[in-house]
């Protein structure tokens, strides 16, 4: 096959636009792995936030009980009165 002028702009056209349509796809990839990893931050700290409000509702319950159990004010051992002042 004999190349011609034409044949060689054609063939660097053809190079080049595909050249352009790989660039738009990365961009519209990379935009769009960009937004999924901004969604999905947000529904794991929404998860993170019901997690440790059920963790709360527990304590305060276990808190109930207890106050209930003992009603006498309970006095934490040394240990536990070290770690929370440390």
């Amino acid at each position: 096959m004999r190349l011609t002028r034409t044949t060689v702009c054609l063939l660097k056209t053809r190079f080049v636009l595909s050249q352009l349509m790989f660039a738009a796809l990365t961009y519209r990839l990379q935009t769009h792995a960009v937004l999924l990893s901004f969604i999905r931050t947000l529904r794991i700290s929404m998860r993170t936030l019901a997690g440790l409000q059920l963790e709360i509702l527990a304590l305060q319950h276990q808190l109930r009980v207890l106050q209930r159990t003992r009603p006498h004010r309970v006095s934490p051992p040394r240990t536990d009165r070290l770690l929370w002042v440390w």
